[in-house]
């Protein structure tokens, strides 16, 4: 009778722990996850994002629906990249590209954008989106990339990986 109590009150504390573990993994997912992404492969800093699809993005936290708004800033994919507290410099499947992360970017300043309109490979229609220009030099071909790098001063040790 007595081995029978004690194991009633075992597994009312572990039914009770097992509960409170739930209703906290519960909380934790409906207040903190919005916020979380789960899609960063690589936080470049200042924004900067690059994606599990392999473009890179500019980020931007909109405190009114707690979540962030994602703009392009290179749609094609990313091969190589490297970066530093200033600079993004990447080469995709078709082109280099050179981020200058000092130079600020409004949202609110619609020649902050370029709008691309491309043809879908699937669909018979075109759809269009925006990139975000400020900063922005390319699509470059590598001896403008590497003329660029000498013009902009970026550092030599800076290398593609």
């Amino acid at each position: 009778m007595h081995d029978q109590k004690s194991m009633k009150r075992i597994i009312k504390v572990i039914a009770i722990s097992l509960i409170a573990i739930i209703v906290t993994v519960l909380i934790y997912i409906f207040f903190f996850m919005p916020t979380y992404n789960w899609y960063t492969e690589i936080d470049f800093g200042n924004n900067y994002t690059l994606e599990m699809d392999k473009s890179i993005y500019y980020r931007s936290f909109n405190g009114t629906t707690k979540k962030y708004n994602w703009y392009y800033v290179v749609k094609d994919k990313v091969e190589k990249y490297n970066f530093d507290k200033r600079w993004i410099i990447a080469k995709s499947n078709k082109h280099y590209w050179i981020i200058d992360k000092s130079i600020p970017v409004n949202l609110n300043d619609s020649s902050t954008f370029d709008s691309i309109v491309e043809k879908s490979q699937y669909l018979n229609k075109s759809y269009s989106y925006r990139i975000i220009k400020s900063g922005l030099v390319g699509p470059l071909d590598s001896l403008s990339f590497e003329q660029s790098r000498e013009k902009h001063k970026i550092p030599t040790n800076l290398k593609l990986k």
